[in-house]
């Protein structure tokens, strides 16, 4: 038990403890052993849900325990049930029916431990440990509480003003010394403004220090200030102001306290104690607050350090303690130098940025600023200062640098024409993408009216189109373009784009271009057209439903039998879009899939539930990339998709079918696991019991049939659950296999012997534990049918590997059942393994068969080995 645990040292304490089960039995013996485990615990048993909650009204306990699978109300109900009425109460869900639907449902009622039954006494040492973990973490939570509300009685306590105010002015934290100052209540002053509780001339001196610590973001003694309080009796008071952090986003705030020091003799006593107090209110600040002595570097810290780094601030008692433990490494250099100018004089103020150390948590972002108190007569110097995290803030900065960098990239695209004008057309920037279209300097152009630019000097009819264009655009409209231009070869081009107006309040500021070179893409369109009139006689004599679109999405071609699939034969499909023709649910998907094969210039095969003639049906299309090409090169773009596509709903529903069946076994499999392992377990944990109470020769015999009752329970959910599949295949030593699967099975029978007939058996690519286990019950299943003194041989085969025995062997009229569910001659046998063998082997894709070994024993080859 952990000695800071609050039930440490109490060991006459009694802690009540509440099972939940509907299984008698069971309930007995978890009460038995959770009292032998540790003697405080007093185990009361219910054996139903409510029941249970019965008892929780009638009597206080300190944990409930409870089963899942349980009549009436299983035990995840029951936790929402007891949730109602005792929200912090622990509760332990101990169950026999374990998955991981079970554990999630179970942590999203808030459930306080998961515990999976198992079989033997060592799960009542967990679950006795668990219990009190539970109650540790649930008195350590109702400490905490009630330490919270002790600050408050301690803040309101406090004999001087403790004050925090927001950077607007107004108070947002007063205790009962600054209300009775001002002859009102907290609630008056929280809110208010410091005009409204100062007079004019206070009010601005007051708004004048705040200010100040402010902008210097650092601690500030402020001198000496004249108050008359409500009695109209003259008071002096000290005041300190420090920034204080706030939950709130971009809200700065200070946290001050002012010291009544009207009696001089009385003014380092106040100090100390108002110092003391106040450390206790900051151990709820965000921030840490720190004084480091520049001559022993000892620091004393205030605030949420242990939020910051999970550790006491005492257990750090030094700088270089605290650089060592806190500061990531590669900053510590930086931060040692800041530290030592202060000490050295170096420096009086400052601010230093680090990150934390990697082992103690996740990496942050710290932000220290700090000032120097020189001692003026006798004492040390010391350094105050304040630590933030400023993850965030650092995060936001590079968020914004990313979009900087995004943005350069987009103007910067070596694919589009970008640029940059004001709403009367000069030219602002403009990128080096359209800059290689004419023969000028950027510098050249910058500052001219974009429709007298190089770009558009060929043509005077082109020149009043741009001017227009950027006319509409600067009155807010979005405006797209396509026209042809002339490079200085004269060669021609296309380019298409938009004029996108820049919005500010609701006001065009300046206009962005960007546009692409489409001459490539139109002279495709045409040489699609050619390749359109040679498809179309495929199309129309196929019985497949086959089409064709362009990189935008547009049917090309189209055959009667697609036509058909969807009940076109009477409208244009030619030259129209997906959603123009097919439900919308459809077409998402649709053209996801075309984009995918027009980027990566790869077939795609998909399975489509499509609405085909009023009935949903589920087809597998291809769609394959076409190039305006005979060959396709690496520089080619695809330049339309081509679809087929095959019906083949039926095959679907038989997979579906198929997993329905292994739902099925997955069902058998869990009732097996609970339903028959539980009163195994319970047989088993009362022969524990039993052999302590009395010796008896039926016990052994007992013993063997209950552990032969878990192996069949384990080999019958590894056929239900695992026996079809195998995991992942790797290249693996099949003497080194065969050898560890013979020291789990060998060690038991002194008398049987292997023999590897060859030193190396070679390499197999498979998976590992399928194939141990497979060998295990090969070796298995010859010794026990060889009464313990047999030889196993081990060899090579041209396509696999054998074993063989020289044991009774297994006749010739038997041999074809020796793979099936409970076959077995042995006593001892369950009669799955050599099922699982043949599981194991089909799996791997590979074959086995029975024959005669060389000693008249049984051999099993093993063929079709990779």
């Amino acid at each position: 038990m952990n000695p800071l645990s609050p039930l440490a040292g109490t060991v006459a304490e009694t802690v009540r403890v509440l099972h939940v089960d509907d299984q008698p039995e069971f309930t007995d013996l978890t009460e038995t052993f959770l009292e032998r485990e540790d003697e405080r615990f007093a185990v009361e048993t219910t054996t139903s849900a409510s029941a249970g909650l019965d008892r929780l009204a009638a009597s206080d306990f300190d944990c409930v325990i409870s089963d899942y699978d349980m009549p009436e109300m299983n035990g995840i109900e029951l936790l929402e049930a007891v949730r109602e009425q005792y929200p912090d109460l622990p509760f332990i869900l101990f169950t026999g029916k374990g998955s991981e639907e079970v554990a999630s449902d179970a942590i999203s009622a808030g459930v306080t431990d998961y515990l999976q039954k198992e079989g033997g006494a060592d799960q009542y040492t967990v679950l006795a440990n668990r219990i009190s973990n539970a109650i540790d973490h649930h008195r350590s939570r109702q400490m905490i509480e009630r330490s919270e509300q002790r600050l408050r009685e301690i803040v309101d306590g406090f004999p001087h003003p403790v004050y925090v105010v927001s950077g607007e002015g107004r108070y947002l934290l007063a205790n009962e010394a600054l209300a009775s100052l001002h002859d009102t209540s907290i609630e008056a002053i929280e809110g208010a403004h410091v005009t409204e509780m100062l007079d004019p001339s206070a009010a601005e001196q007051f708004m004048g220090h705040l200010n100040t610590v402010l902008d210097s973001d650092a601690q500030t003694q402020i001198p000496a200030v004249e108050v008359t309080d409500a009695k109209g009796r003259e008071r002096v008071f000290r005041p300190r102001m420090l920034p204080h952090a706030l939950d709130i986003p971009e809200t700065k705030a200070v946290l001050g306290f002012a010291v009544d020091v009207t009696d001089r003799r009385h003014r380092a006593r106040e100090l100390e104690q108002t110092r003391d107090r106040m450390q206790l209110a900051l151990e709820h600040t965000d921030s840490v607050i720190f004084d480091v002595d520049l001559d022993t570097k000892k620091v004393i810290r205030d605030g949420a350090f242990e939020e910051f780094f999970e550790t006491p601030p005492d257990e750090l008692p030094t700088l270089e303690a605290y650089s060592d433990y806190a500061v990531h490494p590669a900053d510590r250099a930086e931060f040692r130098k800041f530290y030592q100018q202060l000490v050295d004089g170096d420096r009086d103020s400052g601010e230093i940025e680090y990150r934390t150390n990697p082992e103690c948590g996740r990496i942050r972002w710290v932000r220290d600023v700090v000032s120097v108190e020189r001692a003026t007569e006798t004492g040390t110097d010391h350094a105050v200062g304040v630590a933030r995290d400023v993850t965030e803030e650092k995060e936001r900065k590079r968020t914004l640098r990313q979009k900087e960098r995004r943005y350069q990239a987009i103007f910067d695209d070596p694919n589009i024409l970008v640029g940059l004008v004001d709403t009367d057309g000069t030219v602002l920037d403009i990128n080096q993408t359209a800059m290689e279209y004419i023969d000028a300097a950027r510098e050249d152009v910058t500052g001219e009216l974009f429709w007298e630019t190089p770009w558009f000097d060929h043509s005077e009819t082109q020149q009043a189109d741009v001017r227009e264009w950027v006319d509409r655009a600067a009155s807010g409209e979005y405006v797209e373009f396509e026209t042809s231009l002339v490079r200085p070869d004269d060669e021609e081009y296309i380019v298409e784009g938009m004029f996108k107006p820049v919005l500010d309040d609701g006001e065009v500021v300046s206009l962005i271009i960007s546009s692409r070179d489409i001459t490539a893409q139109r002279t495709r369109e045409r040489e699609l057209e050619v390749m359109k009139r040679r498809l179309k006689a495929i199309l129309e004599n196929t019985t497949a439903p086959m089409f064709m679109k362009s990189d935008e999405g547009r049917y090309i071609l189209v055959n009667e039998e697609y036509r058909e699939l969807f009940g076109l034969g009477g409208e244009t499909v030619v030259g129209r879009f997906d959603h123009e023709l097919h439900p919308a649910e459809m077409t998402e998907e649709m053209r996801a899939n075309d984009r995918a094969v027009i980027e990566t210039g790869e077939p795609l095969q998909m399975e489509e539930r499509i609405m085909a003639q009023g009935e949903q049906r589920t087809f597998l299309t291809t769609k394959s990339p076409v190039y305006d090409t005979g060959t396709r090169s690496d520089t080619d773009q695809p330049v339309a998709v081509f679809g087929v596509a095959s019906d083949i709903t039926e095959r679907k529903e038989r997979k579906q079918e198929l997993q329905r069946e292994r739902d099925r076994l997955d069902e058998f499999a869990s009732v097996v696991s609970h339903d028959i392992r539980n009163p195994l377990n319970v047989a088993d944990l009362r022969l524990d019991l039993l052999q302590d109470e009395c010796d008896s020769p039926h016990i052994g015999a007992i013993q063997d049939a209950v552990d032969r009752m878990e192996d069949i329970v384990g080999d019958v959910l590894w056929l239900a659950r695992e026996g079809k599949d195998i995991g992942t295949t790797e290249a693996a030593s099949l003497c080194e296999v065969v050898e560890s699967a013979w020291q789990v099975v060998g060690d038991d029978a002194e008398g049987a012997t292997l023999d590897v007939e060859d030193a190396e058996l070679g390499t197999v690519d498979t998976d590992v534990d399928r194939l141990t286990q497979a060998l295990e019950n090969l070796f298995r299943n010859a010794i026990e049918h060889g009464d313990q003194q047999v030889t196993v041989t081990v060899g090579q085969l041209d396509s696999g590997f054998y074993v063989a025995d020289d044991g009774p062997g297994i006749p010739p009229e038997k041999r074809d059942d020796v793979f099936d569910a409970g076959y077995s001659t042995a006593t001892e046998g369950i009669g799955f393994g050599l099922r699982i063998v043949d599981q194991v082997v089909t799996a791997h894709g590979w074959e086995i068969e029975v024959t005669e070994s060389a000693d008249d024993g049984a051999r099993f080859e093993i063929t079709g080995v990779e």
